[in-house]
């Protein structure tokens, strides 16, 4: 996993549910990257790949971190209702975009 860049995303991957949601996952059918983690370095990587202002770069690195952030606990209900990757990945609420400064109240 890269290192933290900022206070936040310390306290993120220091959080015990997080460290939980990160570690879950084996290869799969549409996911083989397997673990959360893997997959979560994966989309830091790409980030890194991108020209973005500092700011927008701090905040996508956050999403890129909460977006799977409780994996484990979709069921084969979650996956039964949407089977492939892109549906199936957790939404990120507005409530949390806006916690860490990516929309405006």
């Amino acid at each position: 996993m890269q290192q933290p860049e900022s206070d936040l995303e310390t306290e993120i991957v220091l959080d015990h549910r997080w460290r939980t949601g990160s570690s879950w996952g084996e290869p799969r059918p549409g996911d083989p990257e397997g673990n959360v983690s893997v997959h979560i370095v994966d989309v830091l990587v790409n980030i890194d790949k991108l020209r973005l202002e500092p700011d927008a770069r701090a905040k996508l690195r956050v999403v890129a971190l909460i977006h799977e952030r409780s994996r484990e606990k979709c069921t084969a209900t979650c996956h039964a209702l949407a089977p492939t990757t892109t549906r199936s990945s957790l939404a990120i609420s507005p409530k949390d975009l806006q916690a860490i400064g990516c929309l405006e109240q």
